[in-house]
């Protein structure tokens, strides 16, 4: 059994945060697994009073294995209660901090190596002078933005507030991003705190861009990001696409991007052969 907490909020509201997306990939990669209905899985989401009692209600009187996969830590800290009673919970920790402990069985889920798609790497000519970002500019990143933004021209898809959001839905965003060499990579400051990672580096190498990685983004560097890809602020990034777009360094630039692309295919596998291994306990 396979459950997205709040799904029903997609069917009347675009997916601006590529949250439904989301599922959809979680899906794909678990729903033929053997034995797939012997065990439930909850993928968090914006969950509502009448779901949680549902939800509860269902995990404490189902005697199947419950494993909950957590994709955003607001979703987990709210859904907290729900990921308490599952025997199992995936999320994108790198480590689990001493404040989560409390969660049963923690791995990390592998969640994001899911977002690479062979098929977006299209070989088109890709704006080379334009600084591309999407997301939402809550806890921190706006003043991390804005240090890009003083030396960088920029494209921009952001929600700063309830009444400032020219975000799009995930497929036109994903569209769009493609057509730009180079995109920038900021995490939250509780991502940041916390060491947990997220796919906006996975989407931009499935693009064949060129991420330029904010240094305090996956600090323990799970995803293995080249360190030339890595810069502080907005001139080291406008020193960077100078770099990249210099003709004799394209090939080598290439190869790295490849390299990157290798070493997120191979995982993308893992949480598929998790479950499994939960199944078969």
């Amino acid at each position: 059994m396979i459950k997205k907490i709040g799904l029903e909020y997609f069917k009347s509201n675009p997916d601006v945060n590529g949250g439904y997306h989301e599922y959809l990939l979680i899906n794909d990669a678990i729903k033929d697994i053997k034995n797939i209905d012997d065990v439930i899985v909850l993928i968090n989401g914006a969950i509502m009073d009448d779901e949680y009692e549902q939800l509860n209600a269902l995990l404490i009187n189902d005697k199947r294995k419950k494993i909950f996969i957590a994709t955003d830590m607001y979703c987990l800290d709210k859904c907290s209660k729900i990921a308490s009673l599952c025997d199992y919970v995936l999320g994108q920790f790198r480590y689990l901090p001493n404040e989560y402990n409390w969660l049963k069985n923690y791995m990390y889920s592998y969640v994001p190596e899911l977002f690479y798609d062979e098929a977006q790497n299209q070989k088109i000519d890709k704006i080379d002078n334009i600084l591309f970002f999407g997301g939402g500019l809550n806890d921190g990143r706006d003043a991390t933005l804005a240090k890009y933004h003083a030396h960088c021209d920029m494209k921009c898809y952001v929600k700063q507030n309830d009444n400032t959001d020219n975000r799009i839905p995930y497929d036109q965003y994903c569209n769009d991003a493609a057509k730009y060499k180079y995109h920038l990579i900021i995490a939250r400051d509780l991502y940041t705190k916390y060491h947990w990672v997220t796919p906006r580096y996975v989407e931009c190498i499935s693009m064949g861009s060129i991420p330029v990685v904010n240094t305090m983004y996956d600090a323990d560097n799970h995803f293995k990001i080249p360190t030339l890809f890595r810069a502080q602020a907005g001139l080291e990034a406008k020193y960077l696409m100078k770099y990249c777009n210099a003709p004799e360094n394209i090939e080598f630039i290439n190869n790295l991007i490849n390299d990157c692309k290798v070493g997120i295919k191979r995982k993308q596998t893992y949480l598929k052969e998790i479950i499994e291994g939960i199944i078969k306990m």
